[in-house]
């Protein structure tokens, strides 16, 4: 492109007021001009002319990935120092920057990765070679130009990738070596692997940290494009089978599946169709490709936020059946408990017609046993049974029906045990109508109103009630809330 004496124009760490002293000197004419590098931003330059004997300076940021610069955000980067100074050099003066370029104040070429073409050196054609001894001995001696470019503006990685020398790509990766260098026709070496039909070597690449992302400058095609183009179906599974995105686009809009067909190769559009749906598989495969690679993101995914924990399960009073009128015991320093209910007609304690024909239907023919035993007076028994005794002539005699429903005001509610498929599990303390306190779990409906949640909960209790073993607790009786309840 340019001889090389021409891009001698390059003074390393050369501090700004050193490189206004050289500029000012009186025999260096307006539009003389150097690059350093810069020290307030990491990884970018400066580009320092004179002009009307002062010395005005510019920042060249670099581009993630390869030799991309640019000094105005409304241009395009260009590919490589030497590019960019050139465009400049060729553009008048206010069309961009308020100077004009001339010469450059001699100094040295600029590195080998600020540039898009380079010379020939002995690691390019070892590697083209593929002379495995050769560059070994140069990379274990610390061979410093390895991303050094050719006249093409390929590294030694391209070589090695687009003729498939794995041993030798290996060893290159292995010292450092970048995978994602463009090489002047906008290719990466990865490019090259997918064009020659290389699989063992995608894979090597792509292990190596290649951009699987990476497009070409001019046409936007990523490695798969040029796999699908070619129909190299052994590249193209070996890509996905690595999470390779697999429905890029081009600046023509066409995803690998279409070139694939548009030539011919109609097995790898069947692997690579895509009708209406998203260019990702699923929200995992979206998440996990970004945390490999910006891809368009100011940067990768790296730290996630999870979500805000459930609130906790509200405490629940002692009772919950009336907690506005909890009273304390005279004389007891024990639990809360509700008042006395005041009396009322029968009628009004008997279950509703529905509790009954489900009670009637699930509780025929099974036998009820109870720890505690009834009391023998009178005066507890309800003279008017809220359930027909009919209804369940097989209940052990020596049980009366009374525990089967337990009014609410003898239940007293305590934490929460656990949560299962109907409700909250309580810890709770029954008062038998003897007045003794037993140490209960009581288990919630939690929609009491749902006769399919209902009839499932009275499908528990009658099997728990078929149940008789040490190790199991056992059924006590029910109350019927709302919500309804299950004592065990």
């Amino acid at each position: 492109m340019n001889p090389e004496a021409d891009l001698c124009w390059f003074h390393g760490k050369l501090s700004r007021d050193d490189a206004e002293g050289l500029l000012k000197n009186e025999l260096n004419e307006n539009g003389t001009f150097l690059v350093r590098e810069s020290r307030t931003s990491i990884g970018d330059y400066v580009l320092s002319v004179l002009w009307n004997q002062q010395v005005h300076h510019y920042q060249i940021r670099k581009h993630k990935e390869d030799a991309f610069f640019c000094i105005e955000e409304t241009e395009p980067p260009l590919h490589g120092l030497e590019t960019l100074i050139e465009h400049y050099k060729n553009k008048k003066q206010g069309s961009g920057l308020n100077v004009s370029l001339t010469k450059g104040y001699k100094g040295e070429p600029p590195p080998p990765d600020t540039r898009r073409h380079g010379r020939t050196n002995l690691l390019h054609r070892a590697t083209g070679e593929g002379n495995y001894t050769i560059v070994s001995e140069l990379l274990k001696c610390g061979y410093r130009s390895l991303d050094a470019k050719n006249e093409l503006g390929q590294t030694a990685v391209h070589l090695a990738a687009k003729d498939g020398i794995d041993e030798i790509l290996k060893k290159l990766i292995e010292s450092k070596a970048s995978v994602n260098c463009r090489d002047s026709a906008g290719y990466t070496p990865l490019h090259y692997a997918c064009q020659s039909n290389l699989p063992n070597t995608v894979r090597l690449l792509i292990q190596g940290g290649a951009n699987v992302q990476a497009r070409n400058t001019s046409t936007g095609m990523v490695p798969l494009h040029e796999a699908a183009k070619a129909g190299h179906i052994d590249v193209i599974l070996a890509m996905l089978s690595m999470n390779v995105p697999a429905h890029p686009r081009t600046i023509a809009d066409d995803t690998p599946a279409d070139l694939a067909r548009r030539n011919g190769h109609y097995k790898c559009g069947k692997y690579l169709f895509i009708d209406d749906g998203p260019y990702l598989d699923s929200l995992e495969h979206v998440v996990e490709h970004y945390r490999c690679m910006p891809d368009g993101l100011r940067g990768p995914l790296i730290y996630p936020i999870p979500p805000k924990p459930r609130p906790p399960i509200p405490e629940m009073p002692p009772s919950i059946f009336n907690p506005n009128t909890l009273t304390k015991r005279k004389g007891s320093g024990g639990p809360r408990s509700l008042p006395a209910i005041p009396a009322t007609p029968a009628t009004s304690a008997t279950p509703s017609s529905q509790l009954e024909s489900q009670i009637q239907s699930y509780f025929q023919n099974l036998s009820f046993q109870m720890d505690i035993k009834p009391v023998a007076t009178t005066e507890n028994i309800p003279q008017h049974s809220s359930v027909d005794t009919n209804l369940n002539s097989n209940i052990n005699s020596t049980v009366s029906y009374i525990h089967d429903f337990i009014p609410g005001e003898n239940l007293i509610l305590r934490q929460v045990l656990g949560e299962g498929e109907f409700g909250e599990v309580y810890e709770g303390e029954y008062q038998t109508s003897s007045g003794k306190t037993e140490s209960v779990a009581i288990k919630t409906l939690r929609d009491s109103h749902n006769n399919v949640t209902r009839e499932e909960f009275l499908r528990e209790a009658r099997l728990m009630m078929n149940l008789n073993h040490h190790c199991i607790v056992k059924l006590i009786g029910f109350s019927e809330g709302p919500p309804m309840l299950m004592v065990l």
